[in-house]
C-alpha cells in the first residue's frame, strides 16, 4: 500500500511539473494585446472633384474586466495622420501594456477627426465599436475596428425674414457655391420697399432677389411699407332752403322770359 501511495505520489509530481510547463511554454513569448484601427473615408455624393483630407484621426479606448487590472494602451490615445485625395483608408495599431488573462470588454471611439476641405461637412459621426472578450495575448489576426467616415458637400441656410405687410421666401438649404432665389409679395394695402441681407447680395428694391455665392448662413430681410390713402372730400351741397330759393328764382327766369317773348 505504501508503495502504492508513493507511485501516485510520484505521478501526481510529474503531471503538476508538466503542467508548469506547458503554462509557461503556452505564454512565453506574449508581447500584448493588439487591436488594429481600421479607417476610411469617403464622399457620397462622389464630387467631380475628390478634396483633399490632411490632419489626424485621434481615438481613446477604454476596457472592463471582472478581475485584476485593466488594460494600459500605448499610446494612450492612438492617432493616424492622413494627408491624401478622398476616398482613401489607413490603419492604426495600438498594443496592450499590462497583463491579464481574463476576458474583458473593450469600448473604442472615435475622438477627433481634421476640419473638412473647404465646402464639404462631415456626414454624421461613425460609431464606438465594442470588442468583447480581449485577452492578453499574440493574437494572428489582432482585434479589428472599422470607423467610417463620409464627406458630403456643405450646405447653408438662407433665412427669410419679413416685417409686416407681406411675406418672403428664398430657396433653402443651398449647397456651397450655388446661389438662392428670394421673392417678396406685399399684402393689400402695402407695398414692397426693398431687401437687404446679411451680406449674401446687395440691397435692392426689386421684389425678386438672387444671392451672391453662398458660402454660409445668411439672412434676408424683406421691408414693406402702407399705402398711403387719401381721406375722403366733402363736396359742397345745397341746404334744402337754398334749393327752394334756387327753385323760385329758376321759377322767375321762366316767367321773366315768357313775357318778353309775349310783347
Amino acid at each position: 500500500m505504501k508503495r502504492y501511495i508513493r507511485h501516485l505520489a510520484g505521478l501526481a509530481g510529474v503531471a503538476l511539473l508538466l503542467l508548469s510547463q506547458l503554462s509557461s511554454t503556452a505564454h512565453a513569448g506574449i508581447s500584448g494585446t493588439t487591436i488594429r484601427l481600421n479607417l476610411s473615408v469617403v464622399n457620397s455624393p462622389v464630387p467631380t472633384v475628390a478634396p483633399t483630407l490632411s490632419g489626424n484621426f485621434t481615438y481613446g479606448i477604454t476596457c472592463t474586466t471582472p478581475s485584476g487590472p485593466a488594460y494600459v494602451w500605448v499610446p494612450t490615445t492612438p492617432t493616424i495622420t492622413v494627408n491624401a485625395a478622398t476616398p482613401l483608408t489607413s490603419i492604426g495599431v495600438v498594443y496592450s501594456g499590462t497583463a491579464t488573462t481574463v476576458p474583458s470588454v473593450c469600448t473604442v471611439s472615435q475622438l477627433t477627426r481634421p476640419t473638412a476641405p473647404l465646402g464639404f461637412a462631415w456626414n454624421g459621426s461613425p460609431p464606438a465599436v465594442v470588442v468583447s472578450n480581449v485577452v492578453y495575448s499574440d493574437r494572428v489576426p489582432p482585434y479589428e475596428t472599422q470607423f467610417n467616415n463620409v464627406l458630403s458637400p456643405a450646405t447653408f441656410a438662407v433665412t427669410a425674414e419679413a416685417n409686416a405687410g407681406g411675406n418672403v421666401n428664398c430657396v433653402s438649404p443651398v449647397t456651397y457655391g450655388n446661389t438662392s432665389t428670394c421673392t417678396a409679395v406685399a399684402s393689400p394695402g402695402y407695398t414692397f420697399v426693398g431687401f437687404t441681407t446679411s451680406g449674401c447680395a446687395a440691397p435692392t428694391s426689386n421684389p425678386s432677389l438672387t444671392t451672391i455665392a453662398i458660402t454660409a448662413n445668411c439672412n434676408v430681410t424683406a421691408q414693406f411699407a402702407a399705402i398711403a390713402v387719401r381721406p375722403p372730400q366733402n363736396i359742397p351741397t345745397l341746404a334744402d332752403w337754398s334749393l327752394m330759393l334756387l327753385g323760385l328764382l329758376m321759377l322767375a327766369i321762366g316767367f321773366a322770359a315768357k313775357a318778353r317773348r309775349a310783347r
